[in-house]
């Protein structure tokens, strides 16, 4: 119906905002609805031409809003829609609606024309050996590269939108056969539940997926990288792409996820095993080093080699602060140069980030207000918590934990910290997942994928921990035998 254009127009307080194109379809008035701004104009040129140059032998085809899609238009992803709200939608994301008089649906075109940046490789996740493709800030091109790859029957992508004003279009992706139709169930419903104004990126979804939104301890797996979301998809997790974000959200996720790197599918087993060892202990040092320094020095000096203790002595002589003081001062100069180092122009904040680090600490150390031993043990620190920068959040508040606990209670205050974040995190499920899988609980099937990386052709079966509903990898035990 005609008046629907009415309707829709009376929306839009700006009236240069949403244009109308009148036309005429065999005998019958219509109208295109589009933004100038955010549609392909040679595309409507085309849709006009098809609707006013219509033959007879068209004319007979001719029933219905679906005929019109099926036989004249050109444009692919076309759609029938009969609700005003979501036809409106529908312009606000860049499409044309065509209504004509005598038809109750209307005709949502396939117009957009937004610039999107090419595909390259992703700036965190990169590696030596392996694809150089990552998602980019389009739906329909982060799901191309999914279903490039995963060429199953079993794909399922449903779609949907969230935010009152953004209108934000979201795609859950799984494989039918292999996820867990509960998880599924319960992230749907979640993103049902979702009431907000605008979707900025997918991390916007995070609190509302998390099962405890207030933990510092991350709960949602992500990645950049198509590669890597076609491998947790085939382990049965649940993939959920948002339109404008290049990062992938993927669920359910466990601790363990972030000491896999990307490197890690493209080189041996066993210089994958080392990799994932060293980031682990890179990060336990990372977040006791700066306590344990501050412990030997105040309470448990005798534990320290005479040697080693005389040196350390003679670095902190004269130096006005305790140890604790000093440590967390350290710490704070090194954030703010991170800081400064990340909201600089690129070029600027490398060069800002050597020299004001190197500056800084020099000076310090000459006027006597640190000592170089303090200096040394918190650049260790930081450092070793980039092996694993996807916990950087939560690593840098328990490294700050545990060196203040260290400094009032010595040793003993820091182990009791130590179980209690083991046994907080022995306790934390989520979506049917323990989050120290396949540790604690221990799953010794799961065990061939977590810090020991065993060769290909012995990852048969999916991880159990993620639930999935199809255990086996390989459709025949000939099959495995032939890859080995």
């Amino acid at each position: 119906m005609i008046e629907n254009a009415e309707k829709i127009l009376n929306k839009f307080p700006n009236d240069d905002l949403v244009k109308r194109r009148d036309f005429v379809f065999n005998g019958k008035k219509g109208a295109m609805l589009f933004m100038p701004d955010l549609t392909k104009e040679e595309v409507l040129e085309k849709t006009i031409f098809a609707l006013n140059t219509l033959s007879k032998d068209e004319n007979k085809k001719i029933k219905s809003a679906k005929d019109i899609i099926e036989n004249l238009l050109f444009t692919r992803h076309n759609i029938i829609e009969s609700d005003i709200e979501e036809a409106t939608n529908f312009i606000l994301s860049g499409d044309a609606v065509v209504i004509i008089d005598g038809f109750r649906e209307m005709i949502v075109v396939d117009s957009k024309a937004w610039d999107k940046r090419s595909i390259m490789e992703p700036p965190v996740e990169n590696v030596l050996r392996g694809p150089r493709e990552g998602f980019i800030e389009d739906v329909k091109t982060n799901l191309t590269l999914i279903q490039r790859r995963m060429r199953s029957t079993n794909l399922k992508v449903e779609r949907m939108r969230i935010g009152k004003q953004s209108y934000t279009a979201i795609a859950i992706v799984y494989l039918n056969d292999v996820a867990n139709p509960a998880i599924v169930k319960e992230i749907k419903e979640r993103l049902k539940k979702v009431d907000i104004d605008m979707l900025y990126d997918s991390y916007s979804l995070e609190p509302f997926l998390e099962h405890r939104p207030y933990s510092i301890f991350k709960q949602v797996g992500y990645t950049e990288r198509p590669d890597i979301a076609c491998s947790r998809i085939a382990e049965g997790r649940v993939a959920i792409v948002v339109d404008g974000s290049p990062i992938v959200l993927t669920l359910p996720f466990l601790l363990i996820e972030d000491f896999h790197s990307a490197e890690d599918h493209y080189q041996k087993f066993s210089a994958a095993t080392f990799l994932r060892f060293l980031r682990l202990f890179a990060l336990i040092t990372a977040l006791i080093l700066p306590g344990i320094y501050i412990t030997l020095l105040q309470f448990n000096y005798n534990l320290v080699p005479l040697s080693f203790l005389m040196s350390i002595l003679n670095a902190t002589k004269g130096t006005p602060l305790p140890p604790l003081a000093e440590i967390l001062l350290v710490m704070f100069l090194f954030e703010v140069l991170r800081e400064s180092a990340l909201r600089m122009p690129k070029i600027i904040g490398l060069a800002m980030g050597i020299v004001g680090g190197i500056v800084l600490g020099e000076a310090a150390i000459l006027s006597g207000l640190l000592s170089p031993s303090s200096i040394l043990v918190v650049a260790v620190s930081s450092i070793a918590m980039f092996t694993v920068p996807n916990h950087l959040g939560a690593s840098m508040l328990l490294r700050i934990a545990f060196t203040i606990i260290g400094g009032l209670l010595g040793l003993w205050g820091m182990l009791a910290l130590a179980v209690f974040v083991i046994h907080y995190l022995a306790n934390f499920h989520a979506y049917e997942a323990p989050y120290l899988a396949p540790l604690a609980p221990l799953i010794q099937k799961d065990c061939k994928d977590s810090f020991i990386k065993r060769p290909v052709f012995e990852l048969d079966t999916r991880p159990e921990c993620v639930g999935a509903i199809n255990k086996n990898r390989c459709e025949t035990k000939e099959a495995k035998d032939g890859a080995s």
